[in-house]
């Protein structure tokens, strides 16, 4: 079990003492989607943000009220699985060093194992803090239709971070244009704002491998008290009143590469020497990891989508063992 895990619980205790009806009206947002006057979102989303707002806005004036509703959908929705995902060193490691080059793949992203993720970071420092981990979840904006992914830091404190999903854009321009949005936001209220985008881009970019490879093809994913139990949302339950959408009553810790994360520590204490080099001649050596994206299905049908796979570090030329 994850010593990380109480911080998680404790998150949800807080907000649910300062919003005592934060849980309820998420999971009323949630059941009304498209009814009793609210819009219609996709279903990869829980709860857009506008719901946080309506909870926050109670006690909050706006922006303020924005920016706590963040923190509210963010951990509100974990809430609903409670799922902690904890990365083998070695394959941490390896993911977050694996650079992010051309257009970033959005589509990987509407696969997210559970509405929101909790992925344990110890050892990926930012903005002057020692982050713990981040929850990942998607966003449906109710008054544009735009999709994002949404970040909450977990480190001193809880920093709300958001990434545009744009096809065809890199990672600077999908974060840029979350910045260019925040920027105008605070200008119409005659606020101050200052973003640093290279800041910005070198905190996300480590943690989006992490996200990708949870929503990759077959990742390494295991529940050791439960083999063969895999993540998922709930679905609502009939009651006697109606509807309900029951959340997990504990955190599930799933290990996540813990094969392949024995298969690079192998290769190394193997070939100490080895080291891994972009084109380096057929001597023995450790090739670097790399994102490798394909399609699948028939071309111009519905069914047609692209699988992205994540190649770990392999022992290249030679007896591997």
């Amino acid at each position: 079990m994850s010593s990380c895990q109480c911080r998680q619980i404790e998150h949800v205790a807080e907000l649910a003492k300062t919003f005592p009806t934060a849980w309820k009206e998420l999971e009323n947002f949630h059941l009304n989607n498209g009814r009793d006057g609210l819009p219609s979102w996709p279903k990869w989303c829980f709860a857009p943000l506008a719901a946080g707002v309506a909870v926050a806005s109670q006690s909050h004036a706006i922006p303020a009220a924005e920016m706590v509703a963040s923190i509210i959908v963010g951990v509100g929705t974990w809430r609903m699985t409670k799922g902690i995902y904890s990365v083998d060193p070695a394959v941490r490691q390896a993911l977050m060093s694996t650079p992010l080059t051309g257009a970033l793949p959005i589509d990987i992203f509407y696969h997210l194992p559970e509405w929101c993720v909790y992925i344990e970071i110890p050892d990926h420092p930012v903005m002057g803090m020692s982050l713990q981990g981040a929850y990942v979840w998607l966003e449906w904006d109710a008054n544009t239709g735009r999709h994002e992914l949404r970040l909450l830091l977990d480190g001193d404190e809880l920093i709300p971070m958001v990434l545009h999903l744009i096809p065809g854009a890199t990672i600077e321009e999908c974060l840029q244009a979350a910045v260019d949005v925040a920027l105008s936001n605070a200008m119409a209220r005659g606020l101050e704002a200052g973003f640093h985008l290279q800041e910005i881009t070198d905190t996300i970019s480590p943690i989006l491998s992490l996200v990708m490879y949870l929503c990759s093809d077959e990742p390494d994913v295991v529940y050791r008290p439960e083999p063969a139990a895999r993540p998922g949302n709930p679905t609502p339950r009939k009651i006697k009143k109606g509807m309900k959408i029951f959340a997990a009553e504990n955190p599930r810790v799933w290990d996540v590469g813990s094969k392949i994360g024995g298969a690079i520590r192998a290769a190394r204490e193997r070939h100490p020497s080895a080291e891994s080099q972009p084109g380096q001649s057929p001597a023995p050596h450790i090739r670097r990891a790399h994102w490798h994206a394909y399609w699948v299905g028939k071309h111009g049908s519905q069914e047609r989508r692209v699988i992205l796979k994540w190649i770990h570090p392999i022992f290249v030329g030679g007896v591997a063992d």
